[in-house]
């Protein structure tokens, strides 16, 4: 049996960040793979330490998550600077304390005057000046561009290192005012340089999975002339109105093998003592 550590308890809100620094593509005349590797971080919101089948879940099948683990460095005491969503992401892209940040709220709503302030050096900025290519896909929720800020356009992603977003400006549960935007040099909506694809998007399960797309792209395009940086922060919010046919019930419907990755809270104790 593999080992891995064990953490005696998890709290409810604890996110789970998930870093890949590795050449995820290989297309035709790549770069060395370790010249520069490729960055993604896949961000969680409410994943609780118990609710992924390599530590032990009985229903919640994912295999994916789980070959990552077995196949690569597993840091399973490795938090994040906070447990909500706004000040989670802040700590996340300027390396910072979120007390810090001066947002005022550790959840930023459609209608708040305050953003990410201009003058934070983002992990996304810092990489890009290195020659990444660099792109968000997801829930941004760091400022939204309102009557509040009169429509400030600092508010969203490109003002702050990235190249491309695809995304919601908040997380499904803050309805009304979630809305589905990509950037789009050609266009002004909320602002320029930015199109809403949808709005008042909150609830509506399918538009979860709506950057993959624009994941898959990025990934195989920008990837054979530059290092790939891209934060994907999951839209879903852990409320159950994200959830939809096409999805519901396929962990609950499978037979889950044991753990592979689990060991008893005395194992840690013992090799601690």
């Amino acid at each position: 049996m593999e080992e891995c550590a064990w953490l005696p308890f998890a709290h409810p809100t604890v996110k789970t960040l998930l870093l890949v620094a590795a050449a995820l593509v290989s297309p035709s005349g790549a770069r060395p793979a370790l010249e520069k590797p490729n960055v993604v971080i896949v961000f969680l919101d409410d994943a609780g330490y118990g609710d992924f089948s390599h530590t032990g879940n009985p229903t919640i099948n994912t295999p994916n998550l789980s070959k990552m683990v077995r196949d690569g460095l597993n840091l399973p005491q490795f938090y994040c600077g906070s447990s909500a969503c706004s000040a989670s992401r802040y700590s996340l892209l300027t390396g910072r304390n979120p007390f810090r940040s001066g947002l005022d709220s550790w959840v930023l709503g459609p209608d708040s005057k305050k953003y990410l302030h201009p003058n934070e050096i983002t992990l996304a900025e810092g990489l890009k000046h290195s020659g990444y290519a660099t792109g968000m896909f997801g829930n941004w929720h760091l400022g939204t561009p309102c009557k509040a800020n009169d429509l400030a356009v600092e508010a969203l992603p490109l003002a702050h290192g990235f190249d491309q977003w695809l995304g919601t400006n908040v997380s499904h549960d803050l309805t009304p005012g979630v809305d589905l935007i990509q950037s789009n040099p050609s266009a002004s909506d909320p602002v320029v340089g930015y199109e809403t694809l949808e709005k008042n998007v909150g609830g509506n399960g399918p538009v979860a999975t709506s950057p993959l797309a624009a994941i898959a792209l990025f990934m195989t395009s920008a990837a054979e002339s530059s290092p790939i940086f891209f934060p994907a922060p999951v839209v879903a919010a852990p409320s159950p109105i994200a959830a939809f046919a096409a999805v519901m019930r396929i962990s609950l419907s499978l037979l889950i093998p044991a753990p592979i990755c689990l060991s008893k809270p005395e194992s840690l104790r013992s090799r601690m003592a």
